[in-house]
């Protein structure tokens, strides 16, 4: 998948195609996005990114089942060679996808950018440093950064087949489990306010994340905001019972109780 592209995204001097499928999808030529209005069918853009995401390419019946599974030998040929025609036309030339040992392959040395393999790749290096060095000083703005490259999930904004589902829960759990480890480094040095604020996107990703809940309500009790972590409660409270007929975790009872008295080390 977007992955095991990763370290030959964006590798010649000069970017040619920018591609960008966290959020708004975007297909960028030559510094200018190409209209939507250019593209006669769905399928050949989508194609685009499902290539992008295959380093070693992809076969013509690969291609066909993610794409087309239920047609015949002879229509998924047909349909293939159709949206690569397509495509092919609207980039305006035909050397981004190429034909090699029987496989369709992105041209990598053509110079060609893709947000989810830079936000992928900055995560991991940013994750791979707090293996090293827990404790960096830049440890948290490093990750910050990565993660601000999730502008939304893949292909958000796009009725692509169910070949892309998998990868859009994939990547959406790397953002979150970031996040998760970003509100833990901001709390552990101190930075209740930006804790807040990080732990505010990670409820609103997941709402039914009653662990997260408890930390945005930690977070805003030691930022001074004790009340706003109480309402808070109120709002968990009413979501699960409203959503789900349940009642919150001991955990969470506990931590309100402590938010109420004297005991919650602010």
């Amino acid at each position: 998948m977007i992955a095991s592209i990763a370290p030959e995204s964006g590798s010649a001097s000069r970017v040619a195609l920018q591609v960008r499928v966290l959020g708004h999808f975007a297909i960028i030529l030559d510094g200018a996005e190409i209209p939507r209005s250019a593209w006669k069918f769905a399928r050949p853009r989508e194609l685009l990114v499902y290539l992008l995401g295959h380093r070693d390419g992809r076969s013509r019946e690969q291609i066909s089942v993610a794409f087309w599974p239920e047609a015949s030998a002879a229509q998924a040929k047909n349909n293939v060679h159709v949206a690569l025609h397509q495509l092919r036309r609207v980039l305006g030339r035909n050397d981004f996808v190429l034909y090699r040992r029987e496989r369709y392959v992105t041209n990598w040395a053509l110079g060609v950018d893709v947000d989810a393999i830079a936000f992928e790749r900055d995560l991991e290096a940013a994750r791979r440093a707090l293996r090293v060095n827990p404790a960096a000083p830049d440890a948290a703005a490093r990750l910050g950064a990565a993660l601000d490259l999730y502008h939304g999930d893949f292909l958000e904004d796009e009725d692509a087949g169910d070949w892309h589902l998998e990868e859009r829960a994939r990547l959406r759990r790397l953002w979150t489990e970031g996040l998760a480890t970003l509100g833990s480094l901001l709390t552990g040095a101190g930075s209740y306010s930006e804790a807040v604020d990080v732990y505010r996107q990670l409820v609103r990703a997941d709402e039914w994340d009653e662990v997260a809940h408890r930390h945005l309500m930690s977070a805003l009790a030691r930022s001074g905001q004790r009340g706003a972590a109480l309402r808070h409660y109120d709002h968990v409270v009413a979501l699960l019972e409203r959503e789900l007929g349940s009642a919150p975790a001991h955990e969470t009872v506990l931590l309100y109780d402590q938010l109420r008295g004297a005991s919650f080390d602010s």
